[in-house]
């Protein structure tokens, strides 16, 4: 009832973003414009803004030759100053925190996010959001486990207090985040368990108890994978902590988030005497019959195991993410549809031409 009544407020709140982005859509240049002006108005006193001469740029030319293509690399003195305390480096706005990206391509970078940044991904979740529950309003009605954010390393400062990594996933989902926190079929404390096969323990203690789990939402598929595969060595231990009410991980937990995560678990005999008659530990796919959707990237190099994880969960429909990165909602997906669609009023967007020769997108 709590994540059916989360779900449903969250659907409503995402609607007037959603019918915002369906606007912007038939006037794409139009609303991309609108965006750069706005940026470059709000932060043209910006040290940044002031190097580029934000305030006499006129036109998308002016921007493009005054702002050129740059790298990580050409920002780490700026963000350096912003670690350290100073304001107005690179935004006008506060930066809030400084969030970790995971480093898949390079090493780890650190990203200012100001609360800007975090409507403008809310602003592309919302379309996403909305389509999803359009086209399969049973996800209304159950449980998600939600993979947003990487894993901490603890509670950690850069040298002018500003905090490194959100505390909460919940934090990427906007005013209703509280809210559909109570309907994730996983805490987010979880994710401040820093050794792996404990986390992996007790996020499959956690989903386990959710006979009524309808999506599943992560980046990377071997994430899944891995997470599920010492389900047929953990499943003895894992089914009398289910019907117990307790936690039993490989190695202790933290004393103070051992103590918050209890207070989250009741005994629950009938599940796992209902998982315990099942062969979900060694396939996985009668682990939650109510499971509609798993979400996650499924293109280059993850399509190949996109591809195992669907055979792991044949009846589940696998929705390959879009473009989103620690810096920017690129884009997202429709149901039914190939591709993804642009978050056309997240960000201003640039493109390079395609080079010669290569096939048309």
């Amino acid at each position: 009832m709590r994540a059916s009544l989360a779900n449903t407020l969250w659907f409503a709140a995402s609607l007037p973003e959603a019918r915002r982005f369906r606007r912007a859509t038939t006037q794409v240049a139009d609303a991309q414009t609108r965006l750069l002006n706005h940026y470059l108005t709000v932060n043209r006193d910006t040290d940044y803004g002031r190097r580029s001469r934000f305030a006499s740029i006129t036109s998308i030319e002016d921007y493009q030759q005054r702002a050129p293509l740059t790298t990580y690399d050409d920002y780490t003195d700026l963000i350096d100053r912003v670690a350290n305390g100073q304001p107005n480096v690179l935004t006008a706005e506060p930066v809030q925190m400084l969030e970790q990206s995971s480093g898949s391509t390079a090493a780890s970078k650190l990203i200012p996010y100001t609360a800007t940044l975090k409507s403008e991904f809310q602003r592309g979740l919302a379309p996403w959001i909305v389509d999803l529950y359009s086209h399969h309003p049973e996800l209304k009605h159950g449980p998600a486990y939600w993979s947003i954010t990487p894993l901490t390393e603890g509670r950690r400062l850069t040298p002018g207090g500003i905090r490194i990594g959100f505390e909460e996933d919940s934090a990427y989902l906007g005013p209703l985040g509280a809210l559909v926190e109570s309907a994730l079929a996983v805490p987010n404390l979880v994710k401040h368990i820093r050794d792996m096969a404990t986390f992996r323990y007790v996020t499959l203690l956690f989903l386990l108890r959710q006979r009524n789990l309808r999506l599943i939402s992560v980046w990377n598929p071997t994430f899944l994978s891995l997470l599920l595969a010492p389900l047929p060595n953990w499943r003895d231990q894992l089914l009398i902590d289910i019907a117990n009410g307790t936690i039993t991980p490989p190695a202790p937990l933290d004393p103070d988030v051992c103590r918050r995560l209890q207070r989250r678990l009741t005994p629950d005999p009938h599940r796992a005497r209902e998982l315990g008659d099942s062969n979900g530990f060694e396939n996985p796919s009668g682990l939650w019959p109510r499971l509609d959707l798993i979400t996650c990237w499924a293109d280059g190099p993850s399509a190949t195991y996109a591809r195992a994880l669907q055979q792991q969960f044949p009846n589940v429909l696998l929705q390959p993410k879009g473009l989103l990165a620690t810096e920017a909602f690129v884009s997202f997906p429709l149901i039914g549809k190939e591709g993804s669609l642009l978050a056309i009023t997240s960000h201003f967007f640039e493109f390079l031409p395609a080079p010669a020769g290569s096939p048309d997108p």
